[in-house]
């Protein structure tokens, strides 16, 4: 028998994270659980060569979502987008240990 394992939204929500992104989603991508959903919102309504650093760095863990001048509206959007049974909401800022999932 084969347990089934819910799927588990993280939302992050950013805005000139170049400093903390890809630290921030690599803690993600190490979770000892791995049923998960990353989904990125980030205004990408900055300095344009930053924004396509950010986006690049977003493209390679998962697809982003351009939305919201600021947090409240990104959570929001991130939440909404959800497909995951549970969604975990983090900030571009902070960082997991391994089996916060």
């Amino acid at each position: 028998m084969t347990q089934e394992y819910p799927l588990i939204t993280v939302t992050v929500a950013t805005y000139r994270s170049l400093p903390f992104l890809e630290k921030c989603l690599q803690s993600i991508k190490a979770q000892t659980y791995s049923n998960i959903e990353i989904i990125v919102v980030d205004a990408l309504k900055y300095d344009p060569e930053e924004q396509k650093k950010c986006k690049e760095i977003i493209e390679k863990y998962t697809t982003y979502v351009q939305d919201g001048p600021e947090r409240s509206i990104q959570r929001n959007r991130g939440i909404k987008d959800a497909k995951g049974e549970y969604v975990l909401v983090l900030d571009q800022d902070m960082y997991l240990t391994p089996k916060v999932v």
